[in-house]
């Protein structure tokens, strides 16, 4: 396992890439198209909802754009998304994902290109230099074997991919004695192996890591912490899962060094296990993002329901409800697919369900968490706790969840709940939302340029 001595030095990230402080937001040329308006801090411009504070002043998305101003996350903060796995054998997601999975150096040999063993130090007596990080970049990945002669293509895809290491480097025994064997990159509980490959092709899994970690600036996906790293973890061949291969998930994940555990999950039962495992996350100061299901309903759905998670559900643009156009053209519609109740802690602007809510919002935290860890280097925020993999928790799970809900905003329709769907013979309200929290929005939509200048100046809820 990685070990505190084996860590990669706090400087490297101290300075790690950010958007320039301007107003507005110089973006990366792909932050564009369907991600814009949900991550955007931007005005809509529609007078009709731009002077509205009912209407957030028509911003239309979460902010993301400026939180990116703050951190666009860190290489060492890994989030584990436990769901259908990963597609290897897709080469958009490939492009997107490759070098964003997190790869247990414990189970792996160093990298071997001769051409490449001696590296010219770019700061002479500052860092150690990392023997794993052959391109010297200042992160573990897939492309520092892209020279090794032992890899290759190995799955026929056409690119290198952490699937290629599993299968040069799987020699069925437990290098780092955790309990796994071979756990070179992620693990399936499907399957009890150390492949955690989407073979149904069902995607869910693939479209959770995107949402979350997506590698920017690449002309694909982009997800909301672009230099976090993704931990997958097969727990069902869907979304719909067993509760005890969910626990079984969430023991690894935090044992494997996770900061956060992403699940967008519906599973079948509510098991003992799965209780104590997010107790057991909690503990270790790993949060649990989690959905709130898709039946546009006031029910529990599990994992999500159980305490000490956080439950995020969607909220939608006026454009993308029905395929039909709503009036007002608002961006805090309740999305027609997505679950609400008493155990709501933040609306996540997104189209694709809970389940992209859930995505986007694990991306927040990882922001959050990774701005915390800015701090914590700078010798400026007591580490809640660090674990036998040598990452620094620099926040609880409580403090997580504290950050998102005390800086979101107010969703508060209880003035005018009007709207207009455009069928005939049909009248329609909002939901009945109000002052604070209530059962549709939870404590509002999530700002992350909020939550993450929070994290950033040490303003830690108690």
């Amino acid at each position: 396992a990685m070990t505190l001595a084996h860590r990669t030095p706090p400087q490297r990230y101290a300075a790690y890439c950010r958007l320039p402080a301007t107003d507005p937001p110089t973006r990366p040329s792909d932050f564009t198209g369907g991600a814009a308006w949900k991550l955007g801090s931007d005005q809509s411009g529609d007078p009709t909802i731009d002077a509205s504070p009912a209407e957030l002043f028509g911003v239309t998305g979460m902010s993301v754009d400026k939180a990116w101003q703050t951190s666009t996350g860190r290489p060492d903060v890994l989030i584990a998304v436990l769901d259908s796995g990963i597609e290897w054998d897709d080469p958009g997601a490939m492009a997107d994902l490759r070098r964003k999975v997190h790869l247990n150096r414990g189970e792996l040999p160093l990298p071997e290109n001769a051409a490449h063993q001696t590296k010219p130090a770019a700061n002479p007596g500052a860092l150690d230099p990392d023997p794993y990080d052959l391109d010297d970049d200042g992160v573990f990945t897939v492309d520092d074997y892209a020279d090794d002669a032992r890899v290759g293509d190995r799955n026929g895809n056409g690119i290198l991919d952490p699937q290629d290491l599993i299968l040069a480097f799987s020699d069925g025994t437990d290098a780092d004695h955790n309990g796994y064997v071979d756990d070179i990159a992620g693990w399936s509980f499907l399957d009890d192996d150390n492949d955690p490959f989407d073979e149904v092709s069902y995607g869910h899994g693939t479209g959770e890591a995107r949402d979350s970690a997506a590698e920017a600036d690449n002309g694909g996906d982009l997800g909301v912490c672009p230099n976090c790293m993704v931990l997958p973890v097969r727990v069902g061949d869907s979304f719909i899962a067993d509760s005890n291969l969910f626990a079984e998930g969430v023991v690894f994940a935090v044992d494997s060094g996770a900061h956060l555990v992403q699940e967008a999950l519906g599973a079948v039962n509510n098991s003992a296990f799965a209780r104590a495992a997010i107790e057991y996350a909690y503990a270790h100061d790993v949060p649990v993002i989690a959905s709130a299901a898709d039946e546009e309903s006031f029910h529990h759905n599990v994992p999500s329901a159980n305490r000490h998670t956080i439950t995020v559900n969607s909220v939608t643009r006026f454009a993308d409800v029905a395929g039909l156009t709503l009036s007002p053209p608002s961006y805090l519609f309740l999305n027609g697919c997505t679950n609400y109740g008493g155990n709501m802690a933040v609306a996540i602007a997104s189209s694709s369900c809970s389940s992209e809510a859930t995505g986007r919002a694990s991306g927040i935290a990882g922001l959050v968490i990774s701005a915390a860890l800015d701090r914590y280097d700078a010798g400026q925020l007591v580490a809640r706790s660090i674990d036998p993999t040598g990452n620094v928790h620099p926040l609880s799970a409580n403090e997580v969840a504290q950050l998102l809900t005390t800086t979101a905003d107010d969703v508060d329709f209880s003035g005018d709940r009007s709207a207009v769907f455009p069928l005939p013979n049909t009248t329609t309200v909002r939901y009945a939302s109000q002052p604070g929290w209530d059962q549709y929005f939870g404590y509002g939509r999530a700002n992350a340029a909020t939550a993450v200048a929070a994290a950033a100046a040490g303003a830690i809820p108690p």
